[in-house]
């Protein structure tokens, strides 16, 4: 162990800091507190963490309620990155005292470190119901929402703010950055596979990279699919092409926003031209309702009408899409039901999907595969978040298909992608 002049003087400070009298069996029956806790602050800012916590956890033993000595101890395991431990420390620093603010600013600077901002809301939720509209609260909820890319929710919570202190120091600037236009906020490279076995063998391959951005009042995504269609007989160059879309959800107001998308393609296995546009607006008891289109462009076009109704229950998301489109022979639907299950957070979900017919959304090869006759499909995956900004997820489907009268196949696809959040 290294050689520390402090190993052999804490002994003696805590003597100083507590008479022999006040002293039984290793814990200070009475006197100041004080002293030994500005004795684990100096060691503290002396780097000397462990001997600080030692005097914290000697605080704590003889007065459980010293919620200074917590929230000590769980800033020293932070400063060594040792977030778990520092969040325990803090979070029963909150136990004691839910409505404390600098133990709820420690906690969200905890998990800001730790790569989950989000996690500090709900302590941060608490101290607004014990001190509503506090300054210092509200401030620390819009930093979380900066924190996690929502600009929409952190200028909300900044406007409460300001109705309570007009020029709250940082406030000012955080609103201004909340405003800006951000790019990239985030960068996505996403796998995706397709395969059947008849009439013919077919593996289609798309490599997918997207970069986000925000304004203030929309999002946009600009993603390049790159496609390779797998065959013996050919060479790798003769069956890739390349797809340019671009995404955008501008904001319309509180309750609703639209979603708008084009994208262009110069071979024959995409659709040279996409199209699309949806109006989303949220209905009383936490319902959203939506109508749209998307098109299509191959040597014929293909016109969908489409919309969905979706609802959310605690931790829960379910959404109902049909589609409805004209075919040669004539109109055509799909209708596609997904449940989704929240772990904790937005970001983190297991999720299922179980739908009939053929849906404009997907990748897809070229204009023959809307000629299937009867198809249902199940598909099921979720996403979680690995170590800091990292976000992984995965979509595993199966369909049975007619795809001519009377003749049907087994039909695969996977999806897996890797986000980071700048």
């Amino acid at each position: 162990m290294r050689w520390n002049p402090a190993n052999i003087l804490l002994p003696f400070l805590l003597t100083v800091a507590f008479s022999p009298g006040e002293v039984k069996a290793g814990r200070f029956t009475h006197g100041d507190p004080d002293s030994l806790f500005f004795l684990a602050r100096e060691l503290a800012f002396q780097g000397e963490y462990s001997l600080s916590r030692d005097c914290c956890y000697r605080l704590i033993d003889s007065f459980p309620g010293y919620t200074d000595a917590y929230i000590l101890a769980g800033n020293t395991w932070a400063w060594e990155e040792k977030f778990d431990s520092a969040r325990y420390w803090i979070k029963e620093a909150l136990r004691i005292d839910p409505g404390r603010t600098d133990a709820i600013e420690a906690l969200a600077r905890v998990e800001y470190w730790a790569g989950a901002p989000g996690e500090a809301l709900p302590a941060i939720e608490k101290g607004l119901e014990i001190h509503p509209r506090r300054p210092d609260l509200l401030y620390q909820k819009a930093l979380v929402y900066f924190r996690e890319g929502k600009r929409k929710e952190t200028r909300t919570v900044l406007n409460a703010l300001a109705d309570t202190v007009p020029q709250y120091p940082g406030a000012d600037s955080l609103y201004r950055l909340a405003r800006a236009v951000v790019f990239p906020s985030s960068f996505t490279a996403e796998y995706y596979y397709d395969h059947f076995s008849r009439p013919y063998v077919r593996n289609w391959h798309i490599l997918s990279l997207a970069v986000d951005g925000e304004t203030g009042n929309s999002r946009f995504t600009l993603k390049l699919n790159n496609g390779y269609l797998a065959r013996r007989e050919e060479n790798f160059g003769e069956n890739t092409e390349k797809q340019l879309e671009l995404d955008a959800y501008p904001s319309l107001g509180k309750k609703s926003y639209l979603y708008l998308n084009a994208g262009i393609s110069p071979g024959k296995f995409f659709p040279r031209y996409r199209a699309g546009g949806e109006w989303f607006y949220t209905i009383p008891h936490d319902m959203v309702v939506s109508a749209g289109f998307r098109y299509l462009k191959w040597a014929d076009g293909f016109l969908f009408y489409t919309g969905s109704l979706e609802k959310y229950a605690g931790n829960y998301w379910l959404a109902l899409r049909p589609y409805v489109f004209h075919k040669p022979y004539g109109w055509s639907s799909a209708w596609f039901l997904t449940a989704r299950r929240y772990l904790g957070n937005e970001e983190q979900y297991l999720q299922v999907m179980a739908g009939t017919g053929t849906s404009p959304d997907e990748p897809m090869l070229a204009s023959s595969d809307l000629d299937r006759l009867r198809t249902a499909v199940f598909r099921a995956g979720g996403q979680c978040r690995l170590a800091g900004n990292w976000r992984i997820h995965l979509l595993a489907g199966y369909s049975r298909e007619e795809f001519t009268d009377g003749e049907k196949r087994n039909r695969y696809d996977l999806r897996l992608g890797l986000r980071y959040h700048f």
